[in-house]
């Protein structure tokens, strides 16, 4: 059981260094779409408001125990 457990840890783990380095990957495309500085700005606020978003939403999908305890962050 214990093995089974680490094994799906490690795939937990390994997918989320993939999710963090594809979303770096985005997020370094999207600041060099435009060349004001304002733009960059703007979008950049976007993109993280985008991500809050996300995880609020799957906060509220999955376990409404989790609100407020700092886990989705």
């Amino acid at each position: 059981v214990l093995t089974i457990l680490g094994l799906v840890m490690a795939g937990v783990s390994c997918t989320m260094d993939i999710a963090v380095a594809e979303l770096r990957s985005l997020h370094h495309q999207i600041l060099t779409l435009s060349s004001y500085w304002i733009v960059d700005l703007l979008l950049w606020m976007v993109f993280l408001y985008g991500l809050v978003f996300v995880a609020v939403a799957v906060t509220l999908k999955i376990s409404l125990n989790a609100m407020g305890s700092g886990i989705p962050e």
